[in-house]
């Protein structure tokens, strides 16, 4: 029976054998290679070409030439694809009572990478460049140096932290950093995925003729034409998939799949085609003895274009585990308080009656309620992960409720879940600040602050640069604030319980309405007797104008649009002044004149609250 009735069948399966297994706990192993691809192993000098399936240990370098690539896969189901023309060596492989320490050095070129969590206290996965170190766990992106040895980190999800030359800083999913000539910066990019808009910004990085601002705004103008791209092709494209148990206990997974309007996919960086209603599946593996939490991110290719189209996550139990103690009871429960924050996550395990193959057991957390998890746990014992996040809706749950019935009886168990919402695993989306409006006469603003889904939110007012005040929100909410007469930087942040910040910067202007008004020194009518000149001596003078802005809001001469000053007499504009232009409020304007003539002045101020003033005055020589 076909996977989609009525779809073509096509399998293709990723070339993963079932005696893939490592060969140490401290050992990676080379899951596909393509192209011509070199390691040297330890202090050896010598280059020997990488193998598919040969173990990747300590201290191995491996290099990739001109469209090469080659992945490699560690004990817990992570996978680190060099990309070609790179360089990279591992230099941690260590493995510890269950903790797991790498270190992967990219001495040169770029590496993807899709990280499982690091599920043990003191596991840890670092990627270096240069003197930066990046720490990650539960991670997908893509992390590198250019030819000129500035340093990028870029995430598709997960969070990373990262130790530069330049500073500290974290990133989340869809963000960016980069570090050039010793400063760093971060800024959105959802391009993460998309091959062609890395490589980029790695052309930009090394334009030496580009300041970092420079820089910063043309990755924003890549990241805007990426997402125009996939907003269409998202529109016309999808993927089904089907549906993979909560829990398993084989350590590995097929996953398979339909997609409509995409060329090409690709799980862990290992692609195959999906040709329009065609469907596809994929193998991926792990050590056996790794149970936890298993994360993959399926990439779709179409028209040239990569993009997220699809996470799938299945925890793994080890069925060579030690089972517990005998329990005669039917049903009990390990732990009844659970701690919610690293991965996001509660595993409730425990222990059954057997003796009935017939019996049902069932976890319930809100309106979800889990499969059957009986025949998952043949051995009496189960485990079930639940995901806890905002995301998943279920972070306000407090309780779960582990239900057993079988012929021999019925018990229900309540599991308590303290979810922590401080943490970046279950507090993973941002809050929101969004501008709606802006009166300038009334010196009025707001804007949205939305996606705070049941967080706590601390919103921060800034005026140019000092803290105006800090308020709570719980809710989404609309927020109208109040503008300084004349022209400031306002910047409000959000920042939830998990630190995810966002911030909204505007510059804004507030002209409230005034009893400004004209003065001019002498009056408006001036008579001068001035004796003929000498023969040959023109009959044209100056004499100065001096005039004055009263009544301005706080003597701010910004909040004057322009002025301008004509003399009638010939039409010419002496005078004249626009925004920034203006810095004062008193003016001494020199006016030409001519002997036996009356000469007209307008005098005319426009206020940026609309205000008009005006004035004349009149010279006349006789």
């Amino acid at each position: 029976m076909p996977f989609f009735r009525g779809l073509k069948i096509f399998t293709l399966m990723l070339v993963l054998t079932a005696a893939f297994t490592f060969a140490a706990k401290n050992e990676g192993k080379v899951r596909s290679r393509t192209g011509e691809v070199d390691f040297q192993r330890g202090s050896s000098a010598e280059w020997k070409q990488v193998r598919q399936g040969m173990p990747v240990k300590k201290n191995d370098r491996i290099r990739t030439m001109i469209e090469s690539q080659v992945i490699v896969g560690m004990n817990d189901g992570s996978t680190v694809a060099i990309e070609e023309n790179s360089l990279v060596e591992f230099a941690e492989l260590i493995e510890n009572n269950g903790v797991n320490k790498t270190v992967a050095e990219v001495k040169s070129g770029k590496i993807r990478f899709d990280i499982q969590t690091q599920k043990k206290n003191g596991s840890s996965f670092l990627f270096k460049t240069g003197t930066a170190t990046a720490a990650i766990r539960g991670t997908s992106g893509a992390v590198g140096t250019t030819p000129k040895a500035s340093n990028w980190w870029s995430l598709e999800n997960g969070n990373m932290d990262i130790d530069t030359d330049g500073g500290k800083l974290s990133i989340e999913a869809n963000e960016i950093a980069f570090e050039r000539k010793g400063k760093v910066a971060k800024m959105p990019f959802t391009a993460s995925v998309d091959k062609d808009a890395l490589s980029k910004v790695i052309q930009l990085l090394d334009d030496e003729t580009k300041s970092m601002e420079d820089i910063q705004g043309e990755i924003a103008n890549i990241n805007k034409a990426f997402e125009a791209k996939i907003d269409s092709l998202k529109s016309i494209s999808s993927c089904k998939f089907a549906e993979l148990p909560d829990t398993t206990i084989v350590s590995s997974i097929t996953i398979k799949g339909s997609c409509v309007n995409v060329d090409t996919i690709e799980i862990s960086s290992e692609k195959m085609n999906s040709q329009n209603a065609v469907e596809w599946a994929a193998e991926s593996y792990w050590d056996s003895e790794n149970d936890g939490l298993k994360k993959f991110t399926i990439t779709c290719y179409a028209a040239g274009v990569a993009f997220e189209c699809g996470r799938i996550q299945i925890f793994y139990r080890n069925p060579n585990r030690p089972t517990h103690e005998e329990d005669n009871s039917l049903l009990k429960v390990n732990r009844t308080d659970i701690q919610v924050c690293e991965t996001g996550s509660a595993v409730i395990e425990g222990t059954f009656d057997t003796t009935d193959v017939q019996a049902t057991l069932y976890v319930k957390v809100g309106q979800n309620v889990s499969q059957n998890l009986v025949p998952l746990s043949a051995d009496g014992s189960f485990y079930y992960p639940i995901t806890l996040t905002d995301k998943s809706k279920l972070w306000n749950e407090t309780s779960a409720i582990v239900s057993y019935n079988s012929k021999n009886g019925s018990k229900d168990i309540t599991v308590n879940l303290n979810v922590d919402k401080s943490c970046k695993d279950v507090n993973l989306t941002k809050p929101s600040i969004s501008f709606i409006s802006y009166d300038s006469l009334a010196c009025r603003a707001s804007f949205n602050l939305s996606k705070i889904d049941d967080d706590i939110v601390i919103l921060s007012s800034y005026r140019d640069g000092d803290l105006l005040d800090e308020t709570t929100f719980t809710s989404d909410s609309k927020k109208t604030f109040s503008l300084k007469p004349g022209i400031h930087s306002y910047m409000f942040t959000a920042e939830d319980l998990a630190g995810n910040k966002s911030t909204l910067i505007r510059k804004l202007g507030c002209f409230p309405k005034s009893q400004a008004s004209l003065s001019i020194s002498k009056g408006n009518h001036e008579v001068f007797r001035v004796p003929p000149p000498p023969r040959g001596i023109s009959a044209s003078f100056t004499r100065t104008l001096h005039f004055k802005i009263n009544n301005v809001p706080y003597h701010d001469p910004a909040q004057i649009k322009s002025i301008s000053v004509v003399n009638t007499r010939n039409g010419s504009k002496t005078f004249l002044q626009g925004n920034h232009q203006i810095t004062d409020l008193d003016y001494d304007i020199p006016i030409d004149l001519e002997r036996n003539t009356k000469t007209t002045v307008e005098i005319k101020v426009v206020m940026k609250n609309g205000k008009i003033l005006t004035a004349t005055k009149t010279y006349e020589v006789r």
